[in-house]
């Protein structure tokens, strides 16, 4: 069951779950162990958009990355305050996931609703083991008092010895600003720190930190240095995410770390934290806000302190990428993803020199690829690159990418493409707008033998052959959509028509003898259709207004209407 559970625990109500555990103790040991210990739990750096992204386009983001509501069975302070009075006698854990929400956000009796948390604690407190608190640091016209606020938290944490998540926010509310003195460590914060230590918690895994001030920050870093994972964000752009006081921090066990959003000051801070004693960090997220040209020599620097381990890497920040880089000096990297915050400006990277170095890149992601970008794409035909995915300005390089992409047929297995989603025409230039046809390609432009995923997504396509992709005889999945189109031109309707007549013969094809492996192909038109007068008779086979959805398989198609979208 231990193995069986994870497979189909999605299918279940939550009242199966439940039910579930009833069965035996076998099942009840599996199912617990689950909801217990769910990668969800544990994680600090989401896996969006790689590989279980491309190979399933459908999902938004991994399995792994937040838990299923039907598994989710963790106790919150504002909703469940009236625990104990439901408990019955001799329960000693009536927290199936072993998750514990606290929040003072939005309430106006915090006496009250810490009285209750420490009755609950007192009594269960030993059986949870993910614990999330999130605090306000001060209320309009109050006094901070951070000595209060640490021996709260210290307080906590002492009734929950076995925790081994845990998430503390605090929130300066009200619409203040705490004064930069409030970060500083003092003499009197020292000694509290030395007299009412925090426990140790030595199952801690991962620690999740917003809006720390001192003395608390500083416990922090100096009694969980053990932990694997971290999660470090600001609550306030002006606030640091790393105190002047923090310097020579061991963390001989961090293997995946999250910062953002940081300015230059942070990431220079972050590597003299760590210069004497290198974290051992195998994925690192960097989230950042707008830094100059020379500052991303000193960001790259950085990212470069960690190289000797670093694996995964990923950066999501506002800036254009400058024309001229310093190389990274990550020869062990096998994951990066490089995403823009805005998706107003184009060009967002210009050059992919700066790549050279990392000669074991596996995955790569990029956002807002121009023509230029392509270009520089020759460095990575020497990288054994499995997963390639790239978002690019307009949906007329999308050519020019494919023919680039086929020279690295040696290695792909999961190629997505994505046209310009957000590209507005007005009526006079939809007139003149070319349409990106497929029908253009030949078997040689995507000449990728061991290719087995192919997702192409844009505004406008226009399809009336499969036949450049007879030479990618290893595709298992191919997926072609078009969304978020403006109404299809009347000229454009023959295209159309005969885009549809052709598919709708597909398991007629040899498209599934020439593609042995071929399993599912996917075909989204998501576009409205043509904007057709009461008048005019709407072209056969044609739905007005809902696009086309078809999936086909060996043994047949379906016709499936488009879901609704949750990004538009």
């Amino acid at each position: 069951m231990s193995e069986v559970f994870p497979l189909i625990s999605h299918t279940l109500s939550r009242q199966d779950v439940l039910n579930s555990r009833l069965v035996c103790s076998s099942w009840k040991d599996s199912v617990e162990d689950h909801l217990q210990n769910h990668p969800s739990q544990f994680n600090v750096v989401r896996s969006f958009y790689l590989v279980d992204e491309v190979v399933n386009p459908r999902l938004l983001h991994s399995p792994n990355d937040l838990i299923p509501r039907n598994l989710n069975f963790s106790w919150q302070s504002w909703r469940h305050e009236n625990l104990l009075s439901n408990v019955p006698e001799g329960c000693t854990n009536p927290f199936l996931n072993r998750d514990i929400s606290y929040s003072e956000m939005g309430c106006y009796f915090e006496n009250e609703r810490r009285a209750v948390f420490t009755q609950i604690l007192e009594r269960f407190g030993s059986q949870i083991w993910h614990c999330q608190s999130a605090m306000r640091i001060l209320e309009e016209g109050s006094s901070t008092n951070a000595n209060t606020l640490y021996q709260l938290t210290r307080s906590f944490l002492l009734l929950m010895p076995n925790l081994k998540s845990l998430d503390l926010h605090f929130e300066v509310s009200g619409g203040s600003r705490i004064d930069k003195s409030e970060y500083l460590m003092t003499p009197e914060k020292e000694e509290l720190i030395r007299s009412r230590p925090l426990p140790p918690l030595n199952d801690l895994i991962t620690l999740k930190l917003r809006g720390l001030i001192n003395p608390l920050e500083s416990a922090v870093w100096q009694h969980y240095g053990h932990v694997q994972k971290m999660r470090l964000e600001k609550e306030k752009l002006y606030s640091p995410l790393f105190q002047d006081s923090l310097e020579n921090v061991h963390m001989d066990r961090l293997e995946e770390l999250h910062v953002g959003p940081g300015t230059l000051e942070d990431f220079r801070r972050l590597r003299n934290m760590s210069v004497n004693s290198p974290w051992p960090l195998r994925t690192l997220s960097l989230d950042f806000s707008i830094i100059t040209e020379d500052g991303f020599e000193l960001v790259f620097r950085t990212i470069s302190h960690f190289g000797a381990t670093l694996r995964h890497l990923g950066m999501r920040l506002d800036s254009r990428f400058p024309t001229s880089l310093e190389s990274l000096d990550l020869p062990h990297l096998e994951t990066l993803k490089l995403r823009k915050r805005s998706c107003s400006d184009k060009g967002f990277i210009s050059s992919l020199g700066f790549l050279q170095p990392c000669a074991s890149l596996k995955i790569l992601e990029l956002s807002s690829i121009c023509q230029y970008s392509l270009d520089s794409l020759a460095p990575l035909l020497l990288c054994p690159l499995r997963t390639l995915r790239l978002e690019l300005d307009v949906d007329k390089d999308l050519w020019m990418a494919l023919a680039t992409v086929s020279q690295l047929g040696a290695t792909l297995r999961h190629l997505e493409l994505n046209g310009q989603y957000f590209t507005e025409l007005s009526s006079t230039n939809r007139r003149t707008h070319s349409y990106p046809s497929i029908d253009r390609l030949t078997a040689q432009t995507l000449a990728l033998p061991r290719l087995e995923t192919l997702n192409i997504r844009c505004v406008r396509l226009v399809v009336d052959s499969l036949d450049f992709i007879q030479e990618c005889t290893s595709l298992r999945k191919l997926v072609l959509k078009a969304l978020h189109t403006d109404q299809i031109r009347g000229s454009e309707c023959n295209k159309v028509i005969q885009f549809r007549g052709y598919f709708a013969r597909m398991n007629e094809s040899n498209i599934w003898i020439s593609l042995p492996d071929l399993e599912m192909f996917e075909l989204n038109m998501r576009a409205n259709a043509p904007d057709y007068k009461h008048h005019e008779p709407v072209p056969d086979g044609f739905v007005q207004d809902c696009g086309v959805h078809h999936i086909y398989t060996r043994n047949g198609y379906s016709d499936v209407l488009p879901p609704r979208d949750p990004f538009y």
